[in-house]
């Protein structure tokens, strides 16, 4: 779970932009969100309020129909629009929405595609590279995202032979190929029962997106927008016996006006600007009540000698008669042991929905006394507790909401006395009341959303051989494996919103609508829900700049919302917000510099050389450096084998200035 702040807080030390995992091939109220506590969440209709990991599996011994399935475990069939292709010859691709979404829809010739680790399609280019189509050069053979050698789509220019020059800045997509909508199309099996509801859950899409259920349009691209906002539709009058078809007619993704996903400088910009599907999409079938967004707040005494556990979880009668159940938490210890149980009776009225709280003023068995405590790997174990939730309607089958692995641990945070060079002072951060060394590195996502569990596991073997003890995620949210792997492993993360793209407004939110502040509502409501019970999450933050206010109000209206409550920063550089205030951290530098720099304390911005309020480059020992890094590294020798063919490692001294100059076809 989530560590209950008490103060704004310090990392001391350093964040290592090492880049672990960039390589593609590898691949919120008391304090922190206190200040947003009174602030009006926007408008947002109640269809649209549950966001991913809300949901859990059918409970074994459930009558067949019930429970949540990811959707997509039977494949997906992909198809750009486009009335002619050079690598397919598949039908229909010009068909309007209600013949796609129809069962029984010919898609012979379209590209077959897997469900990844996360549970989810991924991108457009991934489609391509699964069916081994290398659409740009015929010659070349069949390519795949293997880490090594000539059939790897990462050896060599291989990725530029296959899908043309690349992007170099974020923006509409260059490429043809990809610059259409493609139509991603799944079947599934639901087998509804008489009183039973079906609710759709789509959490985010990389770009905009129609979406289609057997043949009637359930929401546009007006609706469906950003990788990180979920939604949820009632689809119970169209699902079928048998065979069900959900389509989604996916618009291209261009992070210069939308709020999604973008790669800046972390990685190249792949050849469709991350078009596609990164997280599952769900359906989530309940009997006369439903329980979803179940999680744990926590209140610790002085020391953490008890730590006062809240559950919280919402149940919603979608039936046309009113309703009576009872709704169940059960909180179990690391390795066994006696768990704790409650129960709570709820009634609601037809079409209603509540918020349950079970909290310790009524069940004082929900203060656990010398709580085992969650530690980053260096510093102690990790144990997790777990929440299971349900709800029982009477003579009805238990609906459970998703299993919750949750830590009992502190994070504060706060300034330090400020000085003449950092008149708001510094940050600090401490784990448990104890302050740590912060060394971390940066870390991107596959280039293609392709989400591997095996992948994640030997990276997090690396970063632990390193000696670091966390790492930095710039606008990269992630599927729930990976954040179970970090609570597991003790890493944190320094998580936030990108930089450089539509996420980060001009100053005064120029050209931003209220459908613009409404997204990022929404996508911070997402996002506290995905991350609110992982320990590993030390802070969210805003990235290069401060969040104009309107922007800063919505965003901390949806962690207040999810019940996040970890620390949430306001720039990543020495900037102050409106609510949130100073952020006390610094960035850079981004080159080599000599030894001596980590030990300059003095360093002022008024000067000529470093005339930078926002301290960036500026002085290296005095606080929290949220970003930094060596510059140009040389890859050892077999790395550059493994990615660089004989002829480009020739090159690299015999024409330096070749990948300036020299085009790839």
């Amino acid at each position: 779970m989530t560590a209950r702040l008490r103060t704004i807080g310090v990392i001391a030390g350093t964040a290592l932009a090492c880049a672990l995992g960039a390589a593609p091939a590898g691949a919120v109220a008391r304090a922190g969100t206190g200040a947003a506590a009174g602030t009006a969440a926007p408008a947002v209709s109640a269809s649209l309020a549950t966001a991913s990991l809300a949901l859990a599996p059918a409970p074994a011994g459930a009558p067949a129909g019930t429970g949540t399935q990811v959707l997509g475990g039977q494949g997906w069939q992909v198809q750009s629009t486009a009335a002619t292709t050079q690598w397919t010859s598949g039908a229909g691709a010009t068909a309007p929405g209600p013949r796609v979404s129809a069962p029984g829809f010919d898609t012979a010739g379209w590209l077959p595609v897997a469900n990844d680790d996360g549970g989810a399609a991924g991108t457009e280019a991934e489609a391509l590279l699964q069916s081994g189509a290398c659409p740009d050069d015929k010659a070349l053979e069949p390519v795949s995202q293997g880490d090594a050698g000539p059939s790897s789509v990462f050896y060599s220019d291989n990725l530029a032979k296959c899908f043309g020059p690349p992007m170099t800045s974020a923006g509409a997509d260059t490429d043809p190929l990809f610059d259409v909508p493609w139509w991603f199309r799944t079947q599934f099996t639901a087998r509804l029962a008489p009183g039973q509801d079906a609710r759709l859950v789509v959490n985010g899409v990389v770009g905009q997106a129609d979406v289609w259920v057997n043949g009637t349009e359930v929401a546009t691209e007006a609706t469906v927008e950003g990788d990180y906002a979920s939604y949820t539709f009632d689809v119970t009058r169209l699902l079928r016996p048998g065979a069900n078809v959900l389509a989604f007619e996916l618009y291209p993704n261009n992070p210069a006006t939308m709020l999604t996903l973008d790669n800046v400088d972390w990685t190249p910009v792949p050849p469709d600007n991350n078009t596609g599907i990164q997280f599952p999409v769900q359906l989530h079938i309940a009997d006369a009540l439903a329980i979803s967004n179940a999680y744990v707040t926590q209140d610790d005494a002085p020391g953490l000698a008890s730590a006062a556990l809240t559950v919280h979880a919402d149940v919603a009668n979608d039936t046309a008669a009113r309703q009576s159940g009872v709704v169940t938490a059960t909180i179990a210890p690391p390795g066994g042991g006696r768990p704790v149980r409650v129960t709570r009776p709820v009634t609601l009225a037809p079409g209603a929905s509540t918020t349950v709280t079970l909290a310790p003023a009524g069940y004082r068995q929900l203060v656990i006394k010398d709580p085992r405590l969650w530690w980053p790997y260096q510093m102690g174990g990790q144990p997790l507790y777990e929440l299971r939730a349900s709800v029982t309607a009477a003579g009805g089958p238990p609906d459970e909401a998703a299993p919750v692995d949750f830590g009992i641990r502190q994070v504060t945070t706060y300034l330090t006395k400020g000085s003449a060079q950092t008149p708001d002072g510094v940050r600090v951060f401490e784990i448990n009341g104890v302050p740590f060394s912060y060394r971390a590195g940066g870390w991107s996502e596959n280039l293609f959303l392709h989400y591997s569990a095996a992948d994640l596991a030997s990276q997090l073997s690396v970063i632990k051989s390193m000696g670091i003890n966390g790492i930095r995620t710039e606008g990269k949210e992630m599927p729930a494996d990976f954040y179970a792997q970090m609570d597991r492993a003790g890493i944190l993360i320094d998580a936030g919103f990108q930089c450089c793209d539509a996420w980060e407004p001009s100053s005064g939110g120029r050209g931003v609508t209220s459908q613009g502040y409404h997204v990022m509502y929404e996508s911070s409501l997402a996002i506290g829900m995905r991350l609110r019970d992982h320990p590993s999450i030390l802070v969210y933050s805003w990235s290069d700049n401060q969040p104009v206010d309107e922007q800063e109000a919505a965003s901390l209206a949806g962690f207040s919302q999810a019940g996040f409550t970890e620390p949430v920063i306001s720039s990543a550089e020495y900037n102050t917000s409106g609510i949130l205030g100073p952020a006390g951290e610094k960035e850079g530098p981004y080159d080599w510099v000599p030894p001596g720099y980590w030990y300059d304390t003095t360093h002022a911005p008024d000067n000529a050389t470093d005339a930078d309020s926002t301290l960036t480059n500026v002085g290296g020992s005095w606080g929290f450096d949220s970003e930094e890094g060596s510059g140009d590294t040389v890859p050892t020798t077999d790395s550059l084998q493994r990615f660089l063919s004989p002829a480009d490692q020739a090159t690299l001294w015999q024409d330096p200035d070749a990948h300036h100059t020299r085009r790839s076809r």
